[in-house]
């Protein structure tokens, strides 16, 4: 597991299942009530996490003495969820695909880069599994996971609507990308899907996030390849 935690308490990582919904369950309860826009969180319930599980999934875990503070999705591609909408200029067909698909850190263990470990942890786990390719769907509105998913090197390439809102669609080569300094072209208030949606279209796509005006978030933009 990637060392970005500043705890004093020993962190551990475990693989959870079936019998481990229930504490999921009330984890990610009790971090949609913290947050601040409790909208911008897709709003799970046990099924799906039974459902992830059921279909080969894995759900990761932090624990803390034994007391789960957080936990991460990871997914194979499941075709009825369209996973691949919007990337067929960057992702290759024969290309196998996994998904981050959702995550929580308990309030009182935010601001440990928790949240970065857990990402890191589910990239080295697709990695294993042969994954070319990893993305996530992230609500426009939240801002702390498109930060730490920019910081591990994904880029925002495309946008899909799902039955509970805009989605941003985070996209990362399997393979570590090197530490770059490209200075973005173009900076759009990242609220502002219908701006994004002509650059993706114009084949940019979003690779920093920062606090432009009157400290509106805002994403910059670059020409992107596959």
């Amino acid at each position: 597991m990637a060392a970005l935690a500043t705890l004093d308490e020993p962190i551990e990582t475990v693989a959870l299942g079936m019998g481990d919904i229930e504490a999921i369950d009330g984890l990610f309860r009790a971090t949609v009530a913290a947050v601040p826009n409790p909208a911008a969180v897709r709003p799970d319930e046990p099924a799906f996490f039974e459902e992830v599980l059921d279909r080969g999934g894995e759900i990761v875990g932090l624990t803390v003495h034994g007391a789960l503070v957080a936990y991460g999705v990871l997914r194979p591609e499941f075709p009825d969820q369209h996973d691949r909408r919007g990337l067929s200029r960057l992702v290759r067909d024969d290309w196998p695909l996994f998904v981050t698909d959702g995550s929580a850190v308990h309030p009182a263990y935010w601001t440990h880069s928790l949240q970065r470990v857990l990402i890191r942890e589910r990239i080295d786990r697709a990695v294993r599994q042969g994954a070319r390719t990893i993305i996530a769907k992230v609500s426009p509105a939240n801002l702390p996971s498109m930060r730490n998913l920019l910081k591990e090197h994904f880029r925002i390439v495309a946008l899909v609507r799902k039955p509970y809102g805009w989605r941003y669609v985070h996209q990362r080569s399997a393979v570590d990308y090197p530490e770059t300094s490209v200075i973005p072209e173009i900076w759009r208030t990242a609220a502002d899907v219908d701006a994004a949606q002509i650059l993706f279209e114009a084949g940019y796509g979003a690779v920093r996030f920062r606090l432009g005006e009157e400290a509106r978030p805002e994403l910059g933009f670059v020409k992107v390849g596959a």
